[in-house]
């Protein structure tokens, strides 16, 4: 009996150091995500209105799907309201040049409460926010406050955002709809 009984504590600790191994993997790889610099992704989602509106996305994809999800969730909304949409992730290839938009959306992931670093390099580079209805996201299993949010915040000038939401990173229907509602309401601002 006292055999069996090592075996299944030795399986349990082996079960639980690889669930551990596999959850710190999992963060490395969500933080490493949070510092790389993806080069020209763009999307443009077309208008049929002439002129259109313009609108600008620009996010930093995660882990899972949940911050692309959101960012292009927003870009239908906005697409469906007349807006010419350029969707793009931050790079050192995106202009700084925001004067063609009248909507700007940014969203990062969030790892430990911070925002993606070539998302806030990007946001750091604009000069003028004035005039413009700024959206910003994250996407967190996390809840409570939204430091990361208030953090990008500090470097849209002055400019107080539009809407700042943190979409839970595993609600995918409700994320979608609220998102795609989102965009709606910042086309009508």
């Amino acid at each position: 009996m006292r055999k069996h009984g090592r075996r299944v504590l030795k399986t349990v600790l082996i079960v639980v150091a690889g669930i551990v191994a596999l959850s710190g993997a999992s963060i490395a790889g969500g933080f490493a995500l949070m510092r790389h610099e993806y080069s020209d992704r763009t999307e443009i989602l077309k208008s049929a209105s002439v002129p259109p509106r313009m609108a600008l996305v620009v996010y930093q994809p995660s882990v899972t799907p949940a911050s692309s999800d959101v960012a292009h969730a927003i870009a239908r909304g906005l697409n469906d309201s007349g807006f010419e949409v350029k969707i793009s992730n931050p790079s050192k290839h995106l202009s700084a040049d925001i004067s063609a938009y009248s909507v700007i959306v940014f969203g990062s992931p969030n790892y430990a409460d911070s925002v993606a670093e070539p998302l806030l390099n990007y946001v750091k580079r604009i000069d003028d926010f004035s005039g413009k209805t700024v959206v910003l996201f994250s996407t967190s299993g996390g809840v409570g406050g939204m430091p990361e949010i208030e953090r990008l915040s500090e470097f849209i000038h002055g400019v107080k955002p539009y809407s700042a939401v943190r979409f839970k990173f595993n609600e995918w229907e409700t994320n979608r709809e609220a998102a795609y509602q989102l965009g709606m309401d910042a086309a009508g601002q």
